[in-house]
């Protein structure tokens, strides 16, 4: 059962690929122009007040609230990646970026999630000309 269940996550995160780095490039940008809402980050407050009344399941909805918080600081990478980076580099950087994710893994994602969160605060995008386009 847990091969079936990789293989199919295997395949769709193929699929994902495909749609972000295809010819026509909408998913793409789709991916780099996520924001966090203020309803979420209003529910990560009631989360976090939440588990500091010891409240158990507030740590693990917490966890998975900080999902979106990811997606926008993986995208800000992405811009800064494309921005930043020569074109011929570009592959070995953002390999390795995930493959930080991976080896310190509850460091560099949670640097990942501040950077999304501080995307929200701030509006780093806006900022410092971080505008897909």
């Amino acid at each position: 059962i847990l091969y079936s269940a990789a293989l199919f996550n295997l395949a769709v995160a193929r699929y994902w690929q495909a749609c972000l780095y295809s010819k026509k490039k909408k998913a793409r940008a789709d991916f780099l122009q996520v924001k966090i809402s203020t309803l979420t980050v209003f529910f990560m407050l009631i989360l976090a007040v939440a588990y500091i009344f010891d409240f158990a399941w507030a740590l693990d909805a917490f966890i998975v609230s900080m999902i979106p918080c990811f997606c926008v600081g993986a995208a800000i990478i992405h811009i800064l990646c494309e921005k930043n980076v020569r074109k011929k580099n570009r592959l070995f950087f953002l390999i390795t970026f995930y493959m930080m994710n991976l080896i310190a893994f509850p460091f560099v994602p949670l640097v990942i999630i501040v950077l999304g969160l501080a995307d929200y605060v701030f509006s780093l995008r806006d900022h410092f000309g971080l505008v897909y386009k």
